[in-house]
């Protein structure tokens, strides 16, 4: 049976690490000498002291690696769909995402369940359809699109998603037009670069 750490069992967990905190603590204060010159005051802050560096001490080890998994799920004929790093339950670290086929369909990085970093997208032949930039979950900067050759067919400036900024037409290799957008909205087009070149 797997075993799997939620969010229950980690504050259960935090709990029942703050009460062995407090006993140990307390149980460190009486062990003082009741002879030596420690005043109440003094008591109260070596306890806070020796509580919190227990409390940190619990939630580093806690915080381990042994959490971390690497985790597959599967299509319902037993085909791979997915594989990646959990961490808590959520998606973290590299990702590999597969077609029904079997083939790669995307794959890149996650950070607290949320796509980041560079991303490659491919189609259900292997051929790569897209690839770009992820921001907390949102396309950002140049992405690259391809046809079904997987030679360049446009690239775009994305802000959230869309397009804001400018997007370059290819055929055969050769830039053919661009276009500018705001917004989602085009704004300009070129189809005569002579301007540009001189």
């Amino acid at each position: 049976m797997k075993k799997t750490i939620t969010m229950f069992h980690f504050i259960k967990v935090y709990i029942n690490t703050q009460n062995r905190c407090k006993s140990l603590s307390k149980y460190f204060i009486r062990s003082l000498p009741t002879d030596c010159n420690v005043e109440k005051s003094q008591k109260m802050k070596l306890l806070k002291f020796v509580y919190t560096i227990l409390t940190c001490l619990a939630l580093l080890a806690f915080n381990g690696s042994e959490d971390k998994r690497y985790e597959r799920t599967y299509y319902e004929d037993g085909t791979l769909a997915s594989e990646g790093w959990m961490r808590f339950n959520i998606k973290t670290d590299y990702w590999t995402f597969y077609h029904p086929n079997g083939k790669k369909s995307d794959q890149g990085y996650f950070a607290y369940d949320k796509r980041e970093k560079y991303w490659f997208f491919y189609d259900e032949n292997r051929i790569r359809t897209k690839q770009g930039l992820y921001v907390k979950n949102k396309q950002e900067g140049w992405w690259l699109f391809y046809d079904k050759k997987g030679q360049i067919n446009h690239k775009c400036q994305l802000k959230n998603g869309i397009k804001n900024g400018y997007c370059l037409k290819y055929k055969d290799s050769k830039m053919i037009s661009a276009e500018k957008y705001t917004a989602s909205v085009k704004v300009k087009e070129w189809t005569n670069f002579s301007p540009f070149t001189k």
